[in-house]
């Protein structure tokens, strides 16, 4: 049996409120708007043994104290019944703090003033342009902030973390799952355990990266002062240390390699299995540690990579034919004007994978549920409107399924490039070899 529950509730709350979540079997998606009001839509679709006296209050449970100005709901899937579909979507003032406590469900925010604890059982975590802090707790689901200004301090077992544009403070714990951390500013401690660590274009201060079972990937942007520490044990350290950068580096590794690629004398270090590097420049005020076991250490001046290109004017063409069909509404601009510049760069056969592609495809993944229920709306033709939404679908995950290819590829040509450098260190060959192997490597890359 199969049965329908769809609402809309209006609760007259303040700014500054308090939003407790908790839940069974379904997630939530929170967004701040500039009324005081709060606005809840839900949506449920379930299968089972369903009673026929059963009610939606039966299963969700909403509650408001006026005094605390604190907002509790509670959703609890009734014994021997599923979601086939399930939403609730919430709107909120901006100046909102979410604390919750879900299994088998995840939680969105957007938008957002206030410092939220979010804890999630098999289930996502993801935070968007909030200003405050964000403790966040996660097993078995992945966990990712975006655009964010505050302390953030995260747990995670068996899921992948990733941290974009955000400034403040960070706590990061993680097993099991790998940790990505892009364009972020403040301070970093970092502790990982079976997965990679990958940090790109870092405005960090200070940062102290421990991992375990994994690889270490830092590449710092310029900076005059800060305190740096990297250990790691059965994996490789990579660190990319522009030129301008004036540092006092010390490098230890057990029964592992060097591979440096940085301007300017060192002197090293080898006994029996350790080996030790030192290394001054300039006025040294940047102060790097490195610790490892049992894998390499790798020093370099320049990412070791290209850009991607890529064909995909397949993709732009079949986007073309759906938004031809679909009309925008005000608020979904942004997600047009996003996939105008991404359909005309497919059109032109290639696509430079930059920050812009990152921020292009966001956008897609942002507007997704309210593009397929556009299709909804506009196609009358219920069997054309399936047939739109898969190929949005599959042009989605076949364009993120070809990047991460290319993604491989070029880890790939990166560890290329490592091998004739370190073969250039051991006099294996000489400068002008090295030079014609990386022209050639650089060639096929093309």
């Amino acid at each position: 049996m199969i049965k329908n529950f769809v609402e809309t509730k209006t609760i007259n709350t303040r700014s500054g409120l308090r939003l407790l979540l908790t839940s069974q079997n379904i997630g939530f998606t929170v967004q701040g708007h500039e009324k005081e009001e709060t606005l809840l839509d839900i949506s449920l679709e379930l299968s089972g043994n369903i009673p026929d006296g059963l009610t939606l209050e039966d299963m969700l449970k909403v509650e408001y104290k006026e005094k605390k100005n604190e907002l509790s709901i509670d959703f609890k899937e009734p014994d021997h019944i599923h979601s086939l579909d399930a939403r609730i979507e919430i709107l909120v003032p901006h100046k909102t703090t979410v604390a919750s406590n879900i299994s088998n469900g995840g939680v969105k925010l957007d938008d957002l003033e206030g410092n939220h604890n979010l804890e999630s059982h098999n289930g996502s975590i993801k935070i968007s342009d909030n200003k405050g802090n964000a403790a966040c707790k996660t097993r078995n689901g992945s966990l990712k902030l975006e655009n964010c200004e505050g302390d953030i301090e995260t747990k995670s077992r068996n899921g992948s973390i990733a941290i974009r544009s955000c400034k403040g403070k960070m706590n990061i714990d993680g097993e099991n799952g790998s940790c990505k951390i892009i364009k972020c500013d403040g301070t970093l401690m970092l502790n990982l355990e079976n997965g990679p660590i990958r940090i790109s274009e870092a405005a960090f201060k200070q940062a102290e990266l421990k991992n375990n079972n994994g690889s270490i990937y830092y590449e710092f942007l310029p900076l005059e002062k800060g305190k740096f520490s990297f250990k790691n044990k059965n994996g490789k350290i990579l660190l990319i240390i522009p030129k301008e950068i004036e540092f006092s580096l010390k490098a230890q590794n057990h029964m592992g390699n060097f591979r440096i690629g940085l301007d300017g004398e060192y002197d090293r270090k080898k006994d029996d299995d350790n080996q030790t590097i030192e290394m001054v420049r300039g006025s040294g005020k940047v102060k790097i540690e490195i610790k490892n076991q049992l894998g390499s250490i790798q020093l370099m001046k320049d990412p070791l990579h290209k850009d991607v290109h890529m064909d995909f004017s397949s993709f732009g063409e079949n986007i073309a034919d759906i938004f031809d069909q679909i009309p925008f509404e005000e608020g979904m601009e942004k997600a047009k004007k996003a996939f105008k510049k991404v359909k005309k760069s497919f059109k032109n056969m290639n696509f430079d994978f930059s920050d812009k592609f990152d921020i292009a495809m966001d956008t897609i993944e942002k507007n997704k549920d309210k593009i397929k229920a556009k299709i909804d709306e506009e196609i009358k033709d219920k069997k054309h409107a399936e047939e739109l939404k898969n190929i949005f679908k599959e042009t989605i995950e076949s364009v993120k399924e070809a990047f991460h290819k290319k993604e491989e590829q070029k880890e790939s040509m990166s560890e290329s490039r490592m091998k004739i450098l370190d073969m250039l260190e051991k006099g294996t060959i000489n400068s002008e070899e090295a030079e014609r192997l990386l022209k050639a490597l650089g060639e096929n890359d093309e």
